[in-house]
């Protein structure tokens, strides 16, 4: 090896989490963290919720407290750029200047958000929800104004709406389709959720797009292709991120919606890793690539691609999993529900329940929830684990066993 330093590109989930997990596992060189941002890395799910509503700071929600980097020798290269990957000479530039040498190197870029590109946009009041800044600006205004126009009504969105009814808004939501939460989300759920954010008075304009936008002293008109106006404070818009993969493209590793990466998180360059937003990996189970948008995903791919790059050779094996919190409801996802051709609903008192997406040959391809707090959780955990198992449990038994796990329990022994 050229030299003995891991080098890590991003300072998100993954990327802090890999450089735990080398630590961890007993790695004595060098350990390095180049991230955009300036802060130390944070975890990024309260943004939407805890830091609109209750006023986190970003003390509250950094992944380690600062004196973690120190006391493990791992060096932080805050507010810098990750300009080139010299492969032949294994070293990556900066935007200082420097050259960082490195045995490994792992690309946690994570993604960014895609931005509203309608005429009048660049002069308007429009705030994208990824980072913490944005998160503070955010809660400054829904604090300081009355009326919040949310485009997007996918889970950043409502959560945002959510977080804004809460705190006295007026809020409206934008979709362009004709349901919320597109296809991640089944539509029974989505359909509870809509009706929930209609109780807490969000307005929702669906099956419409922003044609333009336009600013009046301090206030923004958001206008429609359906011809209707809506005056506000302040734009919030979700609609989607994309990977960051510039780096991995001018280097020449392949990049096709991510950075493509084998089953152990590998590039075709043997010494070069990705992990998190970024990362397009092959899932062994459903034999194509997949690329994944959450924290789960991020926290997980971190350790393994870590322990890869110390010579394992695990494949990444986890089964999708996110949530979002809205109001007293917890929406839970695992799995690939749309791949299922049937279903079956499990009833968990009057406000929850949980929905098994179910293969042609009896296997489970995903399991979703929703209902108030934890309620759900532990059956969300168990079909994942029938999931894992390939098992083909009874339908009926699915709907009314009351003990799921009295289904894992033969096929353990």
């Amino acid at each position: 090896m050229m030299s003995q330093q891991m080098v890590i590109v991003g300072g998100g989930q993954a990327g802090a989490r890999a450089a735990q997990t080398l630590r961890a596992q007993g790695w004595r060189g060098g350990v390095v963290i180049v991230s955009k941002e300036e802060h130390l890395p944070y975890e990024r799910p309260p943004l939407s919720k805890d830091v609109l509503l209750n006023g986190r700071s970003l003390q509250d929600c950094l992944i380690h407290p600062p004196e973690f980097y120190p006391q493990h020798a791992i060096t932080l290269h805050l507010a810098t750029e990750a300009v080139m990957i010299d492969r032949p000479a294994q070293r990556l530039l900066l935007s200082t200047g420097e050259g960082l040498p490195y045995c490994r190197l792992l690309l946690a870029m994570g993604a960014r958000p895609r931005k509203l590109s309608v005429p009048g946009a660049e002069t308007t009041n429009i705030i994208h929800l990824r980072t913490m800044a944005d998160a503070m600006c955010i809660s400054n205004h829904l604090l300081a104004l009355h009326r919040c126009v949310v485009i997007g009504g996918g889970l950043i969105g409502l959560e945002v709406a959510a977080s804004a009814r809460r705190l006295g808004c007026e809020v409206y939501v934008v979709e362009a389709n004709a349901h919320l939460l597109g296809r991640a989300v089944p539509k029974e759920m989505a359909d509870r959720l809509h009706a929930r954010h209609v109780e807490a008075g969000v307005q929702f304009i669906l099956g419409a797009q922003v044609k333009r936008m336009e600013r009046f002293k301090l206030e923004t008109h958001v206008h429609l292709n359906s011809g209707v106006r809506l005056p506000c404070d302040v734009v919030i818009a979700g609609i989607g991120a994309a990977p960051i993969t510039e780096l991995a493209s001018k280097s020449g590793l392949a990049v096709d919606d991510g950075v493509l990466v084998d089953s152990t998180l590998r590039t075709e360059d043997p010494a070069i890793y990705a992990a998190g937003d970024a990362c397009r990996y092959l899932d062994p189970a459903l034999k194509g690539l997949v690329r994944q948008e959450n924290w789960k995903n991020a926290e997980e791919q971190g350790r393994v691609a870590a322990r890869n790059m110390l010579g394992a050779q695990e494949s990444y094996t986890a089964t999708p999993w996110f949530w979002s919190d809205q109001y007293e409801l917890t929406l839970q996802v695992a799995g690939v529900p749309s791949l299922g051709t049937w279903t079956v609903e499990r009833r968990l008192g009057s406000d929850s329940f949980v929905v098994f997406h179910m293969l042609e040959d009896g296997r489970i391809a995903g399991v979703s929830s929703l209902g108030v707090g934890n309620a759900a959780a532990r059956d969300v955990r168990l079909g994942q684990m029938f999931m894992l198992q390939q098992l083909r449990p009874d339908p009926v038994a699915l709907r009314e066993t009351k003990n799921l796990k009295s289904i894992l329990q033969p096929a353990m022994h």
